[in-house]
């Protein structure tokens, strides 16, 4: 595997953007050999209209309306994650932590799988 340093995106959901959480993510973000950036005011609570943004690559999708009001339910915690290979990285701990996931749709955290994703996901959490 090729060492890559890589930006991700990864956001504690509704329900999970709590201390407790945080905590989880940022000690296997840590495991990783990964560096978390504390966004200044990453709790946010995303509109529709940037819920919408957010989940545009699944618009079509019968369950989209579901995803994009569990989105807006509630607060979310926003991280920049720098360091080699991380979106694998962190896909692998968005795996580990299902397992705290209420279901498929209400799970713990996002992460970004490309880093031009990434960018985008940044800037949309971070304009709201």
């Amino acid at each position: 595997m090729t060492n890559k340093l890589e930006m991700c995106f990864m956001m504690l959901k509704p329900g999970f953007a709590n201390k407790d959480f945080e905590d989880k993510l940022l000690k296997e973000v840590k495991s990783e050999n990964l560096t978390s950036l504390k966004i200044i005011n990453n709790r946010k609570k995303y509109t529709s209209e940037k819920a919408q943004i957010h989940y545009k690559n699944i618009k079509n999708e019968d369950y989209f309306p579901e995803v994009v009001n569990y989105l807006t339910s509630d607060y979310s915690y926003g991280y920049c994650i720098f360091g080699e290979n991380a979106i694998k990285k962190c896909k692998e701990i968005r795996t580990r932590l299902r397992i705290y996931s209420l279901d498929n749709m209400r799970n713990v955290v996002h992460s970004s799988s490309t880093e031009e994703l990434a960018k985008e996901e940044l800037s949309n959490f971070i304009s709201i």
